[in-house]
């Protein structure tokens, strides 16, 4: 196989020549630790928050049904179920 068919056969596997599959190898091994060291900077910081605002949904909720309990007592949401299986025999 020369070396024409052998870059024809390289850009049919591959969808590049030889030359630009280099190009972005390098790249890659350039780019991808400096890359990845500010993923690595950044994760930390995303976990913090993440973290709080799921906290802050958990203190909401509580509020929400600590609300809902202080509105309604055990006989009202009796009652109310009983009404709601009423209306399903309907």
């Amino acid at each position: 196989m020369n070396k024409r068919q052998a870059k024809k056969n390289f850009k049919k596997k591959y969808g590049c020549n030889p030359k630009e599959a280099m190009d972005i190898l390098d790249l890659v091994s350039v780019e991808l630790p400096i890359v990845m060291q500010e993923v690595a900077d950044a994760l930390p910081g995303i976990l913090e928050q993440a973290v709080k605002c799921f906290n802050d949904y958990c203190e909401s909720l509580v509020e929400c049904c600590n609300a809902l309990s202080d509105f309604m007592n055990h006989e009202d949401i009796k009652e109310i179920v009983e009404r709601l299986a009423d209306e399903e025999k309907l």
